[in-house]
């Protein structure tokens, strides 16, 4: 069996003096009711995007090339003669791009004062309901997760204050519904300390993220792909701050 070979071709690819601002249109409605020392709020959301600057395939261009279609401003395949051999995609950024994001955002919060410290508890569940985007009006494969839940226990005393805080995004295929990127869940511990010492104005903080040094979910089909956009690819992190405002 003899191996075919396969072209390699040029593309250029960036900015575009002729881009547009986007538009964005935001839609919710929401309700909240106050418990005593428990508060709760659902509101569900509707963020659509369109006209914003990005990028089509390269096949795409060539398909609608081939086609006689017109190309969005300032791309061009240039082939070697009318139909000749494909040179060269000039593939700048265009105002194709469009999403659409819909969902329910739950919240629960409690506060209340043990003697020892304030304590307050807090939870927030992000559940999707739809998430698309389209380049040039033709909608872009991919899935994407359905829940992200944020959960924190935060213990005060004077201008101490210790946190525990929980991460976690839900799973989802990849691109090519051939694997699945698993759930990932994140620890993180922090202390601040509001006036130290006296000095009015100055705030240090410090702590731990991803304490259980979690590394990203990685796809089931493809060990190699990792999740980079959603989860820590950092590993655990140890990190100290000082901010200062007068």
């Amino acid at each position: 069996m003899t191996k075919c070979d396969r072209a390699q071709v040029e593309m250029v690819s960036g900015g575009n003096p002729a881009l547009d601002p986007d538009e964005a249109e935001a839609f919710s409605a929401g309700v909240k009711a106050n418990l005593g020392f428990l508060s709760v709020s659902a509101d569900w959301f509707q963020i659509e995007i369109s006209e914003h600057p990005a990028l089509l395939p390269a096949q795409r261009l060539v398909d609608m090339e081939a086609q006689g279609q017109p190309l969005p401003p300032g791309a061009v395949v240039h082939r070697e003669g009318a139909n000749g051999a494909i040179t060269q995609i000039v593939n700048p950024l265009v105002n194709t791009g469009e999403e659409t994001v819909a969902g329910i955002d739950m919240r629960a919060r409690a506060g209340w004062n043990a003697g020892w410290a304030n304590l307050v508890a807090d939870l927030r569940w992000l559940h999707a309901t739809k998430q698309e985007a389209r380049i040039g009006g033709r909608l872009e494969s991919g899935d994407h997760p359905r829940n992200r839940v944020y959960a924190s226990l935060r213990a005060g005393r004077g201008g101490l204050t210790a946190s525990w805080s929980v991460h976690m995004v839900s799973g989802y295929e990849n691109d090519s519904e051939t694997g699945r990127y698993e759930s990932w869940v994140g620890h993180d511990v922090t202390l601040r300390w509001r006036n130290p010492f006296g000095v009015k104005g100055m705030s240090l903080a410090a702590g731990v993220l991803n304490v259980a040094d979690r590394g990203p979910s990685v796809d089931s089909a493809d060990p190699s792909a990792a999740a980079v956009r959603l989860d820590s690819v950092r590993g655990r992190t140890f990190f100290a701050r000082v901010r200062m405002s007068w």
